[in-house]
């Protein structure tokens, strides 16, 4: 009994140590992150042919996002809302 003890301290101390290890190199990478963000230029610009994909594979009868517009309005605006997906996707770049 006393050593599944003690061998079960030294387990919980060492996934305490990963635990905190990951925790600090998580917090490390966010602060690198918001302190040096991507600048737009070194993103390729959203190509027309993505956002095609993206709309041609939303799925029917999902509730809409935070946008409020349902997946079947965006795909059955063809052409003419793929158009305007990615010259809004391109201008908030």
């Amino acid at each position: 009994m006393e050593n599944y003890q003690l061998a079960n301290k030294a387990v919980r101390k060492k996934m305490k140590e990963a635990k905190e290890k990951w925790i600090d190199d998580q917090c490390v990478a966010i602060e690198q992150a918001t302190r040096d963000p991507p600048e737009a230029d070194d993103r390729p610009p959203i190509q027309k042919s993505e956002v095609e994909a993206a709309v041609k594979s939303l799925k029917l009868g999902k509730a809409p996002g935070v946008d409020n517009i349902p997946s079947e309005l965006l795909k059955a605006g063809g052409e003419e809302v793929n158009n305007i997906l990615t010259a809004v996707s391109t201008n908030m770049e």
